[in-house]
């Protein structure tokens, strides 16, 4: 559908061109010394895993890095990266993200026009 259309011309470079914009930028991110373990639980089906969930989105709420981190989300499912887009990116779990994927991409659009 539609929502393919836009990832697909979405994924060709903007990833990669958001990701050149903002080099460093988990330098900056929230969960920066964090364990990683809060965003990408080992058993993501457990009651501890949707405890975790809820603690990630909130150090993501505070993160001011949250696009490029959704950018590298989206960089590293283009690339076929195996689980490498589990968990939380951006403040939003593998299931939101594909469920607001059009949106998204729309949006990242829009903050690389702004900043390129």
């Amino acid at each position: 559908g539609a929502d393919g259309v836009v990832a697909t011309k979405w994924g060709a470079n903007a990833a990669n061109r958001v990701l050149a914009v903002t080099k460093g930028w988990q330098d900056e991110a929230a969960c920066r010394g964090l364990d990683v373990n809060l965003f990408i639980p080992p058993e993501p089906t457990s009651h501890a895993a949707a405890l975790a969930r809820h603690e990630a989105k909130r150090v993501c709420a505070r993160c001011t890095v949250r696009v490029p981190c959704l950018a590298m989300a989206f960089a590293l499912e283009r690339k076929g990266v195996p689980g490498g887009t589990a968990g939380v990116w951006g403040g939003l779990s593998a299931g939101e993200r594909r469920k607001r994927r059009a949106e998204l991409f729309a949006m990242l659009e829009r903050w690389l026009a702004e900043v390129a």
